[in-house]
């Protein structure tokens, strides 16, 4: 089930309010019995279950023979707030001995915010509010997966976001089922900061101290034109990169490498652009968009493992209903 952006939080009855969690949204598949395990499936239907060993133990734990529960999966920074980029580090792990050490440095939890199927009983079509009691109640025996607290007051909600650094928060209908694929009415999202996911379509060759890197990625946004999806451009982002980033970042691009540019109209840069097939999703922050349709101020967060190329537009709040 997904969120529609909207310009302010709702207001009246029959609301709650949760943080908006800065992860990789994902469903835990739990069984207990005699063949038991926990597995766990990003939005795009990637396996990341070999990826946190520790939420796999820690699921383990639910009080349930059988659970599907949806949440997000988060890292925590050196200031206990979920931070997408320390969660980069648990990203396109492979080796055993690296998903171990990633782990020690950078351990995951489990923020779940909904129960969708519990003991044979499929719950989706249940109020909200009641799958999120029968959460509460078997997840209370895990130590990493946390259930995510509601409030009752989105404004208070929001100055603490923004005062955390936060990206923003949720609004749910709780008596609201779940519809999964859906961006209805049920569920909104309220942002206090400007980000959204991009295409990456190319990117330019970095000069000075990154001579030996990129300067910048050229990103972009799908559109409808004449019944069609294009990639259309939205501006450059080079900012928010670390060493490590740096070099990562440099031999994805290598990969996906090709003459074509990928855009509708190919950008008027200075810089000559290296194009890139539009396989790559970036997560990035930025001050507003420009009349032209750029993005001013804009900083790379990272990559995105759990979104298609293709669901990347532009994102604009609609109107609340009062």
């Amino acid at each position: 089930m997904l969120c529609t952006l909207v310009d302010e939080a709702p207001s009246g009855e029959g609301w709650l309010f949760e943080m908006k969690w800065d992860g990789e949204r994902c469903i835990a598949f739990v069984r207990k019995g005699r063949r038991p395990g926990v597995r766990l499936q990003s939005r795009i239907l990637r396996d990341e279950t070999p990826r946190y060993p520790e939420l796999v133990a820690d699921l383990a734990r639910v009080n349930a023979k059988e659970a599907v529960i949806d949440g997000e999966i988060v890292a925590l920074d050196k200031r206990g707030r979920a931070s997408f980029e320390a969660l980069q580090r648990r990203f396109g792990l492979t080796d055993p001995g690296d998903i171990a050490r990633r782990m020690a440095e950078t351990p995951a939890s489990f923020a779940a915010f909904d129960l969708l199927w519990l003991d044979g009983k499929d719950l989706r079509g249940r109020p909200l509010a009641e799958r999120r009691r029968l959460l509460k109640k078997i997840t209370g025996r895990c130590r990493r997966t946390e259930f995510s607290r509601d409030y009752d007051d989105a404004g208070a909600l929001l100055r603490a976001v923004k005062r955390a650094g936060g990206e923003g928060i949720v609004a749910k209908r709780t008596d609201g089922p779940y519809r999964e694929g859906v961006r209805g009415r049920e569920w909104l999202k309220i942002k206090v900061t400007d980000s959204q996911e991009f295409v990456i379509g190319g990117w330019t060759r970095g000069t000075g101290r990154r001579s030996g890197a990129f300067g910048a990625l050229v990103i972009g946004v799908y559109e409808r034109r004449r019944g069609k999806a294009v990639l259309v451009h939205a501006g450059s982002v080079g900012t928010g990169f670390d060493e490590d980033s740096l070099a990562d970042m440099l031999r994805r691009l290598r990969k996906l490498e090709t003459p074509a540019c990928p855009f509708a109209e190919a950008p008027k840069l200075r810089e000559t652009v290296h194009w890139v097939r539009p396989r790559l999703v970036a997560q990035v922050k930025f001050a507003n968009w420009t009349g032209s349709g750029q993005l001013r101020v804009p900083v790379f967060l990272g990559l995105r493992n759990d979104k298609k190329p293709e669901d990347c537009v532009r994102e604009a709040p609609r109107r609340t209903r009062r």
